[in-house]
């Protein structure tokens, strides 16, 4: 079969489908573009009648505050005022404040004034029957708050209420009743209503789940659907929140014309008809230019590529004469046969110098191919994993690199698994031990990248790891240091700070405290030097390990301060391994001076007592026990150094004189 017949075959039905495609793509797009528009205008009117209503209730909310504010309103209801009615309560007031009735109650709720007025008629009337049924509603909703507004529905209408407390212009005073203006939706708040959202309002209704509001504080579209087979027009129901009495919301159910929607609908077809047409005609002119131009020349190419002897790679060439697009595309395939030649050169040479690179590099190499069983491990790794890459080639990545957590023996996800869900460069977790093939632990510190083709197509994973032995230890001994004091091995200041946040948990209850200073420390420095001064500390070092017990949290928190934290230890333990200590001192000296420890101890049995505030109660009670015994304690000490430098000084004949 000729290509101009192949391209005959393949173009048509691909053209055909691309028409469909075009007509249905827009027709899908401007449908949802139209839908997306009408919604617009739906929730453009709901809030239209939204905004008419704020409008309204905050002229009334404004009226009603003016006049409960305004001292001639507070002084009829105290009775002071009694030209107030006839002076204030006209037609043209009514008629000028836009109101139906007007309500004036005293504190107890008893009616002071009400009067009912019919626009149509611009006068004063009796209340409907069905509204004087119900004013007690009105009544009620006013009582929600100092300053209500809402619409509600009295007897069988549905008005704007706005009431506020009736008080002195100042309001220096407690209120002294209420005043609530209405306003009934007749025909003419329906017809304004119905003018600036372009609907019809078919009526107004009390809600009947006011869940549906949830916490809503503005209006909102509670129900839209399609009326009619047609669907030319769409229901709204539009909910208006009454934020004192929820379950008195109003539903307004109006209808909008589905105007934009049939006008738009009709382009879509007739968009369709001229795509089609427009299209079959261009296809046709376009599948005889490209007979001539394009399927032609194509045929000559392929003739020509065929005829390459690719068992003589060297010698590929094609004819490349012309100046058309089809001989720079044989100039094209000549250079690309050129490139080849050199590039495979250049990829063994390159494959050499990495396999050199690999073999030679000091740190452990393993790559891994996309299904996770190993390619290639370089000496370095055959060293640390203790496989050979003839055992390891072809296994998987888990066999040969076991690793697990050094504390919690666990096995730790390989890196590779991760490097292929990611896609990204990943590196082991510290306290990681890689388990070799006769099962020695070795610390290593790993990192895993992709590898990936010229397109970005993950391929493999490289591993790169190195024995992280000799640094594990560095950071062990460091860590040690940041932890201990030197002079001791204990622990130091640092680690009791972060000791006493741990240590304090309810499970340790009872936790005694235990606050040491040694004495005379500064008179032994300066008789004796500060060498003796260290044996000394070390000497209450010792003591307090051997005499506490393995549980216990020894610190030294200070030159010669010590702080002991005892888990699990009431009072009277704590004491009886004080008096332990205290027998072990009595058996030290230095040089001949007796060592003794100044203690205070405090002990936390509840959780809700705070651990620092036990531990200051423990210190003052050493500082109180030293103070006590610091007399004493000195000229004992004191005594000692004396008559131990008289003795050296009798000892020693040739010696200086000792002052």
């Amino acid at each position: 079969m000729k290509i101009k017949h192949k391209v005959a075959l393949t173009v048509i039905p691909v053209l055909i489908l691309i028409i469909i495609m075009i007509n249905v793509t827009f027709g899908i797009f401007f449908h949802n573009h139209v839908l997306e528009h009408e919604n617009i205008q739906v929730h453009s009117a709901a809030e239209n009648i939204s905004s008419y209503v704020n409008e309204r209730s905050n002229k009334y909310v404004g009226s009603v505050n003016d006049w409960g504010h305004w001292d001639d309103t507070n002084q009829f209801i105290l009775g002071r005022n009694p030209e107030y009615v006839a002076l204030n309560m006209t037609e043209s007031t009514y008629d000028y404040l836009d109101l139906s009735f007007m309500i004036i109650l005293d504190r107890s709720e008893t009616v002071l004034y009400q009067q009912y007025y019919v626009f149509e008629t611009e006068s004063f009337s009796e209340f409907p029957e069905d509204f004087s049924a119900d004013i007690g509603h009105a009544i009620t909703f006013s009582a929600h708050a100092d300053d209500t507004s809402g619409i509600i529905r009295i007897g069988t209408q549905f008005y704007f209420i706005a009431s506020s407390d009736v008080t002195d212009s100042l309001i220096a005073e407690e209120a002294t009743g209420t005043l609530i203006f209405g306003r009934l939706i007749d025909d003419q708040l329906m017809a304004d209503m119905e003018n600036i959202s372009d609907c019809s309002i078919e009526a107004i209704s009390v809600i009947s789940d006011s869940g549906r509001l949830e916490q809503s504080i503005e209006p909102i579209i509670i129900g839209q659907e399609y009326l009619k087979e047609s669907s030319d027009s769409i229901s709204i129901q539009l909910a208006i929140p009454n934020l004192y009495e929820r379950s008195s919301s109003v539903v307004v159910s109006m209808t909008m014309p589905r105007t934009l929607y049939t006008s738009g609908m009709r382009e879509v077809v007739d968009f369709s008809i001229l795509n089609t047409l427009g299209s079959i005609l261009v296809s046709l002119i376009l599948f005889m230019l490209l007979g001539r131009h394009v399927a032609e020349p194509l045929n000559s190419l392929m003739h020509d590529v065929r005829s390459i002897d690719v068992t003589d790679f060297e010698s590929i060439r094609i004819p490349d004469s012309g100046i058309d697009e089809f001989s720079y595309l044989r100039k094209a395939i000549n250079s690309l046969l050129k490139r080849i030649e050199t590039s495979q050169g250049e990829l063994i040479e390159s494959r050499e110098k990495l396999q050199a690179t690999l073999i030679s590099v000091g740190d452990g190499v393993i790559t891994v191919g996309i299904d996770g069983r190993i390619q290639f491990l370089n000496p370095v790794a055959q060293m640390l994993t203790g496989w050979s890459l003839e055992e390891a080639a072809g296994k998987p990545l888990e066999i040969i690199f076991n690793i697990i957590n050094e504390y919690t023996r666990d096995p730790v996800e390989n890196p590779v698994t991760e490097v292929y869900k990611t896609g990204e460069i990943v590196e082991l977790a510290n306290h990681t031990l890689l388990i070799t093939k006769n099962g020695d632990e070795v610390p290593v510190e790993d990192t895993a990248a992709p590898i990936r083709d010229s397109g970005g197509v993950l391929i493999g994973c490289v591993l790169v790891f190195r024995d992280f032995s000799e640094r594990k230890e560095k950071q062990r001994y460091i860590e040690y240091l940041s932890y201990h004091d030197h002079l001791t091995g204990l622990y130091n200041r640092r680690y009791f700070e972060e000791e006493l946040q741990r240590i304090d948990i309810e499970g340790n209850l009872p936790l005694s405290f235990v606050y040491a200073d040694v004495n005379g420390l500064k008179m032994i420095n300066d008789a004796y030097g500060h060498d003796r001064g260290d044996e000394l500390i070390q000497n209450v070092a010792e003591t307090l390990k051997a005499e506490c017990r393995p549980q216990d949290v020894i610190t030294r928190v200070g030159g010669d301060e010590f702080v002991v934290m005892m888990p699990h230890t009431t009072t009277e333990t704590t004491e009886a391994i004080l008096k332990r200590i205290d027998s072990r001192l009595e058996e030290v000296h230095i040089v001949d001076v007796p060592v003794s420890i100044s203690f205070g101890w405090e002990t936390k049995v509840d959780a809700n007592q705070s651990a620092r505030d036990v531990l200051r109660r423990a210190e003052s009670a050493m500082y109180r026990k030293k103070e006590v015994n610091s007399d004493g304690l000195r000229d004992e000490i004191l005594r000692s150094i004396i008559s131990t430098l008289r003795a050296q000084d009798a000892g020693s004949s040739e010696g200086p004189e000792r002052t």
